[in-house]
């Protein structure tokens, strides 16, 4: 993913792309102190298939054309499922994150 996309403009691109109301869950953890993402993203589809049809627009592709010259790799996370992820990343630990765009 790349650093100088922001997860409103990742979710953006993912739902103009046909993936609207198909996942329940999306974070791209971003370094504070340059504001840039750190290169990934985690996003939890509704079904495995929307998944697979996501890895199948999305791997080894470009979808922001000439801001990164890297083409996307896309993986299984270990952890999966919707509840599974907001109980590792939205717990109190991101509630002290002030800044909205930072927390999934």
């Amino acid at each position: 993913m790349p650093q100088d996309v922001t997860q409103a403009a990742f979710m953006e691109k993912l739902d103009q792309g046909g993936f609207a109301d198909m996942y329940d869950f999306a974070y791209m953890p971003q370094s504070f102190n340059e504001s840039e993402g750190k290169g990934y993203v985690f996003v939890n589809f509704i079904s495995p298939a929307v998944a697979g049809a996501f890895v199948g627009a999305w791997h080894k592709r470009r979808p922001w054309g000439g801001s990164s010259s890297k083409s996307l790799v896309l993986s299984a996370a270990n952890l999966q499922g919707l509840e599974a992820n907001a109980k590792k990343w939205g717990g109190t630990r991101m509630n002290r994150i002030r800044n909205a765009a930072f927390r999934p």
